[in-house]
């Protein structure tokens, strides 16, 4: 017997960046979910195996999707560890009673 499951998907009412709200430009919330039947029964397997997948059909909103670039989460990934690491730095050397060097961050700890 196959077990239950639910998929959830939160509702996304407005922009996430600081656009004044408009009803000219619509609200687009991606979302991926993949479904994997690691030992699917006999009866499942025979329903879904036959099913050919179809590429999705063109939707009037494409111009409003986000344009996603590998180069730009790159940067911000590089950009991201950069900081971390003068966070770190800060940190170790302002327990060790040193002045952080220049271009990082100083950091307060409260004891």
């Amino acid at each position: 017997k196959e077990e239950p499951f639910q998929m959830v998907h939160g509702l996304k009412l407005f922009h996430t960046n600081e656009q004044p709200l408009s009803t000219k430009k619509p609200v687009v919330s991606e979302h991926y979910e993949e479904l994997v039947f690691s030992e699917p029964t006999e009866a499942l397997y025979t329903k879904v195996v036959p099913i050919v997948s179809k590429p999705a059909p063109s939707s009037p909103l494409t111009p409003h999707f986000p344009q996603h670039s590998d180069a730009e989460e790159f940067a911000k990934i590089s950009k991201a560890r950069e900081r971390i690491a003068n966070l770190v730095s800060s940190i170790k050397q302002t327990k060790e009673g040193g002045e952080p060097a220049a271009g990082q961050t100083q950091v307060k700890m409260e004891a």
